[in-house]
């Protein structure tokens, strides 16, 4: 038991900090604007991806599809970096007011399919991704 944690005390310190970071591509954005058109997405904590999705329950702390949406969208706006959604120009091309809410933005940008992709990745690099290999390896043990 001593060995493994001589392992873990020799390992890099990024190793223990859980922000981690991703670029995911939107390929309608790509084709229409004729370059990459890369998010960058951040991870976030636990406590903050259950906080964001609590706003997703109904009363009964069932999934409403209707607030899913929006918890997606909570979400996508506090892990996307870059680019910046706040920016006033971008806003004002999408006729919304200066002070409109980067959630308000990103309704317009992207596509319902497009915000579930990205809420995706920042879940994965949060640490919820999908572990069903694991399980099927344990319970092949």
């Amino acid at each position: 038991m001593d060995n493994l944690i001589e392992s873990l005390l020799g390992l890099d310190d990024k190793e223990f900090n859980n922000q981690r970071t991703k670029d995911v591509e939107i390929p309608r954005l790509t084709r229409l604007t004729g370059k990459p058109f890369m998010v960058t997405v951040k991870s976030l904590s636990p406590e903050r991806i259950y906080e964001l999705q609590d706003r997703s329950l109904d009363k009964s702390g069932a999934v409403s599809m209707n607030k899913f949406y929006k918890g997606a969208l909570n979400i996508c706006s506090e892990c996307i970096t870059s680019p910046n959604f706040d920016d006033e120009k971008l806003k004002k091309k999408l006729n919304l007011h200066e002070r409109a809410l980067k959630i308000d933005v990103l309704k317009k940008v992207f596509k319902v399919s497009e915000i579930n992709i990205i809420n995706s990745e920042c879940m994965s690099i949060s640490g919820f991704d999908d572990n069903s290999e694991l399980v099927e390896e344990l319970k092949n043990d």
